[in-house]
């Protein structure tokens, strides 16, 4: 008797290293999906806290592989070498479905045959559970124009909200293990680049906020997004000289971003000085001169204006 081995449609892709606090939460947010056909990866990327006898235990039917630590471009490409599903879907291990998410995106597969990649947009919570209103970014800005240029520009493609055809995977190549910042934005640019990608404009993630990220020494940051920019251009060809004012938007708002951050801390001497940085890179950055001007107001006025801006978001 011959035997059929079952070939799921989707293969969700989990890497995971020292979560075992925050991945049951993944797991079963994947577990809990209107939509069902799908196979669970976990890449457990060098853990020290026994997540595989975790999985083990607690999820038999999740495919749990085991590699030495690497990052997670390493762990997400070895999840897509060893998938067996038509399309991938990418979850952080401490991140969270919302549960027709999958549901939501594979529809919007079959009613656009052309579309190689479909993202959705997310929110931002903390190890308490609380939405923060601080970072969100309306995504549909991403769809405007060079979508390449744009999630360049903005990095606004969060991984958890992502399903893209393994074909396409295949095509353009996996995540970039030479790069440890803007891994997730090289991919989508050389994706966009070549195919048509779609946007569901609807919270379909909740995304928990990395306060190490925040905080990256901003030249690391600057020297990560210097490199995605070589690869770019010499590796895969995606930009020319022609995008060297995009070049100097991107560098603008990575400052404009750092600035904010130390606004919403009341660090405002700090927040003006990378205002001022990216005023000097995109003085067109009028976000920047925005928040420049605010930063000289007493702490306690911004403060009122930004439970305010909450209230009022929600």
């Amino acid at each position: 008797m011959t035997e059929h081995r079952y070939f799921p449609r989707i293969s969700v892709v989990i890497p995971a290293y020292n979560s075992r606090a925050y991945i049951p939460d993944a797991i079963d947010s994947v577990l809990g999906q209107t939509y069902r056909d799908f196979e669970i990866i976990i890449v457990d990327d060098g853990s020290s806290d026994a997540i595989g006898d975790l999985i083990g235990s607690r999820y038999p039917d999740a495919r749990c592989l085991q590699i030495e630590h690497g990052g997670p471009s390493r762990a997400r490409n070895t999840g897509i070498r060893n998938a067996r599903g038509e399309f991938i879907a990418f979850l952080d291990a401490d991140d969270i479905w919302l549960p027709t998410k999958l549901e939501k995106q594979m529809e919007y597969f079959e009613r656009h045959p052309d579309v190689a990649m479909v993202f959705t947009e997310n929110n931002y919570f903390d190890d308490s559970g609380t939405i923060d209103y601080s970072f969100k970014l309306d995504k549909r800005i991403l769809m405007k124009g060079n979508v390449p240029a744009n999630i360049f520009l903005y990095s606004g493609v969060a991984t958890p909200t992502v399903i893209v055809r393994k074909t396409v995977l295949d095509e353009v190549g996996y995540f970039d293990e030479e790069l440890s910042i803007a891994e997730d934005d090289n991919l989508w640019i050389r994706i966009a680049s070549k195919h048509e990608i779609g946007l569901i404009d609807e919270i379909l993630v909740k995304v928990r906020k990395n306060h190490v990220s925040l905080t990256r020494d901003i030249v690391d940051v600057i020297r990560g997004v210097e490199k995605n920019i070589e690869l770019l251009k010499k590796k895969y060809r995606c930009f020319d000289e022609s995008m060297q004012s995009i070049i100097e938007k991107k560098i603008s708002v990575i400052h404009n971003n750092l600035g904010y951050y130390h606004f919403i801390k009341n660090e405002l001497k700090s927040a003006r000085v990378e205002y001022a940085k990216s005023i000097r890179h995109d003085p067109r950055n009028l976000n920047s001169y925005r928040y420049l001007i605010l930063s000289f107001l007493p702490p306690g006025l911004i403060n009122a204006m930004r439970r305010f801006k909450q209230n009022h978001s929600r």
